[in-house]
């Protein structure tokens, strides 16, 4: 009987040493996916953190290599990308932008043809310094007219501006110093005398092309100078061991409002 109860003890013995080592197994084996999800949520962080410097990087370096009547300067450009693939190469990462073609923007908020028609350029406006519109191109409005607006807090019509093959206005000339119409495709206005607090909207922007600058004081006393001029889409690729991404950016190049070309 000993030698039995013997057996039996070294079994259960066995037993509790096996239910040990699974233990500790499992627990080992979750330690390690958890530590290998907490690096990949860490190198997803990185890549997103550097997918947004580099948005706005290579927005401030086109804006800056864009020259009126000449174009892209290439030259600026390309330092530019070789700056950039020294920086990130020496974190483990490759680069690579390109360029596509330069194109007159829609009056969207995007300034894509895709983009929302009816939107708000700037809130909390209390006065207006200089604003142009110029008109490059005009779709079918379906008997609707393009429109910019501003708004009172109660969605009041302090002035406004329609086109439609010509500009309408209302209550622009009590509300502006200066209204000059060039053509049929530009205006511009400056020295607005409306100080009460209003948003600046624009309407049905879906079908018409072109460019505009609004700038003035804000409601805060902050300065805002808002600006869209011809727009390029650039492509960038950031490439490392473990991760990839691609991302392409629409980006707004200043809009030269001195002279009558954009």
């Amino acid at each position: 009987m000993q030698i039995f109860d013997e057996d039996g003890q070294l079994l259960l013995a066995a037993a509790f040493s096996i239910a040990i080592l699974v233990l500790v197994s499992t627990v080992l084996l979750n330690s390690i996916i958890f530590t290998s999800n907490i690096a990949a949520d860490s190198g997803s962080d990185t890549m997103i953190y550097k997918n947004n410097n580099l948005i706005q990087a290579t927005t401030n370096a086109y804006q800056n290599a864009y020259e009126h009547d000449i174009g892209l300067n290439q030259t600026y450009l390309s330092d530019f990308e070789s700056n950039l693939k020294r920086m990130y190469a020496q974190e483990g990462y490759l680069i690579s932008t390109r360029q596509h073609d330069i194109f007159t923007p829609y009056f969207t908020e995007t300034g894509m043809a895709g983009g929302a028609g009816d939107w708000i350029v700037v809130k909390n406006v209390k006065t207006v310094k200089n604003m142009v519109f110029e008109i490059e191109s005009l779709e079918s409005l379906d008997g609707t007219d393009f429109e910019v607006k501003a708004l009172d807090s109660n969605n009041n019509i302090n002035w406004s501006i329609s086109y439609n093959g010509s500009f309408e206005l209302d209550n622009v000339d009590e509300s502006f110093d200066n209204v000059d119409e060039i053509g049929n495709s530009t205006i511009r206005l400056s020295n607005g005398n409306d100080s009460s607090v209003h948003n600046i909207v624009i309407r049905n922007g879906s079908q018409v092309t072109g460019y505009y600058l609004i700038e003035g004081t804000l409601d805060n006393s902050v300065e805002y100078h808002e600006q869209r001029g011809k727009m390029i889409n650039v492509t960038f690729n950031i490439n490392s061991a473990r991760h990839s991404t691609s991302t392409t950016i629409p980006i707004s190049l200043p809009f030269n409002y001195s002279n009558n070309e954009a």
